[in-house]
Parts: C-alpha cells; structure tokens; sequence
C-alpha cells in the first residue's frame, strides 16, 4: 500500500465528524516527508492519529548513545514499506506499524543493524 492510499485510508477510520479532513491536508499533517511518493515516516500529528486509532504497532527502544543519522534516516525513509514515528529525547525509540519490519527489526535489535538490512 502506498502513502496516499494509507492516508485514506486512515481518514476512512477517522469519526464522521473528523472525516472532514482532506487527503491534501493528512499528508502534510501526518508525514514528515510530504513530497509525492515520500517516505512512511509519521509525524508527531500522525502518530496521535495512528495512537487514537489504536493501530498496531510494535515499539522498540533505540540506544541513547545511537540516534539515527543523516544517512539512516534517508535510509529508513527509501526502504521501510510500513508507517513508522521515530521518538526522540531521553527514552528514544521506533515504532513500527507492520510486523514484518517489526520481526525484521526484533531479530537485528539495533537501528544500525537494521537499516544495513533493509537497504540491501
């Protein structure tokens, strides 16, 4: 499924009375990259969709001393296949909304790790 049709998918789970948004609007809202055919990287307003959906997800801790950079995030953005936040701060983590990325991330236990797996 691509963003656009995850987006309205999204909407169609929202109540009637917040259905009101349009796809235009979600996709600069709930995504950090809001150009056409962009990553599945959620913003802070996406998540709280996904959250007060309740979605799926599955929330990994990332090593304080290991935030993404540059490259990973590019990394994350061109090759993850489902949505996913990425929370930093004290307690850093991701959370993935597919279990295959999630089994795939579970079994490499590490965000370096893992984004050198998905990007083969």
């Amino acid at each position: 499924m691509n963003r656009d049709e995850i987006t309205q998918n999204i909407i169609n789970q929202l109540p009637p009375s917040e259905q009101v948004i349009t796809p235009e609007i979600a996709n600069e809202l709930w995504w950090q990259d809001i150009r056409g055919g962009g990553g599945l990287r959620l913003s802070m307003a996406g998540y709280q969709v996904f959250e007060q959906l309740g979605i799926k997800k599955y929330v990994f801790e990332v090593a304080p001393n290991t935030p993404a950079s540059p490259a990973q995030l590019i990394s994350l953005n061109r090759y993850v296949t489902c949505p996913y936040y990425l929370r930093n701060g004290k307690k850093p983590s991701i959370t993935l909304y597919g279990s295959r990325e999630a089994t795939m991330y579970a079994l490499y236990g590490d965000i370096k790790r893992f984004v050198r797996a998905i990007s083969r």
